[in-house]
């Protein structure tokens, strides 16, 4: 099975802590600071919002043999689909939520 690990840093001025990872996720002061990919073995990459969405990104989401790999995947699930997908043309991803698992 191929694999992506993500992980997005964010900013709010919402304590995520406080109000959980969908509310976070929604409020309109919460943004990106910047997300960390890497495809099975290859290095870590670095997207900032102010570039394109990664080819590797969208080739991955094309992948149906390809599973979206998170520390913690119900905040990158919220993030990615009230964030990403909207504010910065990530594709959207079928089954993202059920397909996101927790890394150990």
């Amino acid at each position: 099975m191929k694999t992506v690990i993500i992980d997005v840093e964010t900013r709010s001025c919402l304590d995520l802590r406080r109000v959980g990872a969908a509310k976070y996720a929604r409020h309109p002061t919460t943004g990106i600071w910047c997300a960390g990919y890497a495809r099975g073995d290859e290095p870590v990459r670095i997207w900032l919002p102010d570039e394109a969405v990664p080819p590797a990104i969208i080739e991955a989401a094309a992948d149906p043999d390809c599973v979206f790999v998170s520390h913690n995947a119900n905040f990158e699930t919220a993030i990615w689909e009230h964030i990403l997908a909207p504010r910065y043309g990530w594709p959207n991803v079928d089954g993202f939520g059920a397909g996101l698992a927790a890394q150990t």
